[in-house]
């Protein structure tokens, strides 16, 4: 399910980070390349086309915290554009906040509708048992250390679901599967 030929224009973007790093900032990109674990040259290379894209057209960043903030943050997409919020392994540093980063996204889907790209390990995503069959064929062969990448579509009248991938938890590969809700 690659992008067609032409991808979707974003008319607005923005990000969130309690400890967002400044990618003109040499010594902090430095860290984040001593970071990738050795042997990992892929991730390197990945790495730093993602910072010189960066470097090329900064999105804006806002330090704050993924549930407090982000109703602000939300509310503040200028109105007649969709609003599309990924997250990328990031669900599990939420720890026992996970459920109230949902509810808050659930929440303002019912003002506004949603599109929630959700890229995470598998056991922390939530409504598992809304996924298909593949998803439960993935777990029970013991690869628990993937990833799945679900859309979500929050709107008034609730969630609906489609899980879209499976893949490495650092998007080292990726398996496309047909879209299906539940």
């Amino acid at each position: 399910m690659p992008l067609g030929a032409a991808p979707p224009r974003i008319a607005h973007r923005v990000g969130l980070d309690r400890s967002p790093v400044d990618v003109r900032d040499l010594d902090a990109t430095r860290w984040l390349r001593a970071s990738v674990w050795p042997g990992q040259a892929g991730r390197v290379e990945l790495l730093l086309a993602a910072l010189e894209a960066a470097r090329a057209d900064p999105p804006r960043i806002v330090v704050g915290d993924a549930i407090d903030d982000l109703p602000a943050l939300l509310a503040g997409v200028p109105p007649g554009l969709g609003v599309c919020v990924t997250t990328s392994v990031m669900l599990g540093y939420l720890g026992d906040r996970r459920a109230a980063f949902t509810d808050a996204l659930e929440e303002a889907g019912r003002r506004r509708p949603i599109a929630w790209v959700a890229f995470d390990l598998v056991h922390c995503m939530d409504r598992l048992d809304t996924a298909p069959a593949w998803v439960a064929e993935g777990i029970e062969s013991g690869a628990v250390d993937s990833a799945l990448v679900r859309l979500s579509m929050l709107t008034a009248t609730g969630r609906e679901d489609r899980w879209l991938a499976r893949g490495g938890y650092h998007g080292e590969w990726i398996e496309w599967r047909e879209p299906q809700s539940r």
